[in-house]
């Protein structure tokens, strides 16, 4: 086990070691999916973990569709659980890892680096006959953090400022995760229109992911990533908003990267904000 990923055979080695585990199982077109399968059957003693409700904050005006709710109010939620950041948090959902991979962020960018991702995500862990069952915890009671330092995200963030500086520079990639047929605008099913950010590249999620759902080797992740290495390069990275493309990030720590910015307003905040003629390839 790293800061990174876990297996399934790890996990179930040391489940009874007060781990605390997380099943983030979602769907975009139906959000109540996701928690009625947790509630069918999980991981024992794994709490839910809502891409809506949990790891996004309120949507206002052009901030996207799944904007990073404030730090403190993350940290108010990981907290009530009774974690610190010496706790061992294990993340999943089924095996894309998309919504493990933004709950991996959040709870890595407010310090708690003994987090990891369940590789194979639940459906290996079925697969290898470990034990599931449908109790629920009792959920945590929600509390406020007194603090007098303020609570900041402390992986880089980019700002629509900072999109735009990467578009002009050369010392930025702009990198968006989106299937390749919305990034040259084919298709769109969630977003206003079709298209990409200006000046991008599109390095897709799905190309990190093996078709078993584990993330490929790290000496594959070394190779897809290694122009980030050559021209050293910082990169922004995007998605439709701010989830597949934490599994892009996560895949660049695994390669031996620094982290790269996340762009978490992504295509769908962009479309708000620049409503003008889609850019195609």
């Amino acid at each position: 086990m790293t800061n990174t990923l876990i297996s399934a055979s790890e996990l179930n080695a040391i489940l009874d070691n007060n781990v605390f585990i997380f099943d983030c199982r979602f769907d975009l077109f139906n959000p109540d999916v996701g928690f009625n399968q947790y509630q069918s059957e999980h991981i024992p003693n794994a709490h839910y973990l809502h891409l809506n409700n949990d790891l996004s904050g309120q949507i206002a005006s052009e901030n996207g569709r799944h904007p990073l709710p404030k730090p403190e109010q993350f940290a108010a939620l990981v907290a009530s659980y009774g974690i610190t950041p010496d706790s061992t948090v294990v993340v999943y959902d089924d095996k894309n890892h998309c919504y493990a991979s933004r709950a991996w962020w959040m709870l890595h960018a407010l310090g708690y680096t003994k987090t990891v991702v369940l590789n194979g995500g639940f459906s290996n862990w079925k697969q290898q006959g470990f034990t599931t069952n449908s109790e629920i915890p009792e959920p945590p009671e929600k509390q406020k953090i007194s603090s007098q330092k303020p609570i900041n995200w402390q992986l880089p963030t980019a700002s629509v400022e900072k999109v735009k500086t990467a578009q002009s520079q050369d010392s930025f990639f702009l990198i968006d995760a989106r299937e390749n047929q919305r990034f040259i605008g084919e298709v769109e099913p969630i977003d206003p229109y079709a298209g990409h950010i200006p000046g991008a590249i599109n390095k897709t999620w799905l190309d990190v992911i093996d078709s078993e759902g584990f993330f490929k080797s790290k000496e594959f992740l070394a190779d897809y990533w290694s122009f980030l290495q050559e021209k050293d390069s910082d990169s922004v990275h995007y998605c439709g908003s701010g989830v597949t493309a934490c599994v892009n990030i996560l895949s660049i720590i695994i390669a031996g990267h620094k982290p790269p910015a996340l762009y978490s307003g992504g295509w769908s905040q962009w479309c708000g904000i620049n409503p003008k003629k889609p850019i195609k390839s």
